[in-house]
């Protein structure tokens, strides 16, 4: 994970997440971390938007990561009904 002054043209194996106009945080697609905790924090300090969050949720499905994945699609759910709605979701994804 490196962080830039501004984003660069990035190889399709790479993930930015842009943090504010100023800053974007790249991400290896290739070297994932087996605990997402940092890139969700991350995905939520950027208010980033659903399809940086699929993508990153696929990644880890592709590499058959099947509680990263979870774990991911899970907080991008809840950070999306709490932005949207200003509380929590109800239900947990395993409960869907």
């Amino acid at each position: 994970m490196s962080r830039s002054g501004s984003p660069t043209g990035a190889p399709s194996r790479t993930l930015d997440i842009p943090l504010d106009e100023a800053e974007t945080v790249s991400i290896e697609l290739e070297m994932l971390m087996a605990d997402p905790s940092d890139y969700i924090e991350l995905l939520k300090e950027g208010n980033s938007n659903a399809g940086i969050w699929t993508r990153l949720a696929c990644e880890y499905w592709r590499k058959g990561n099947r509680s990263a994945t979870n774990a991911i699609c899970s907080a991008a759910v809840e950070c999306t009904f709490s932005v949207v709605r200003g509380s929590k979701l109800p239900l947990t994804v395993e409960q869907l």
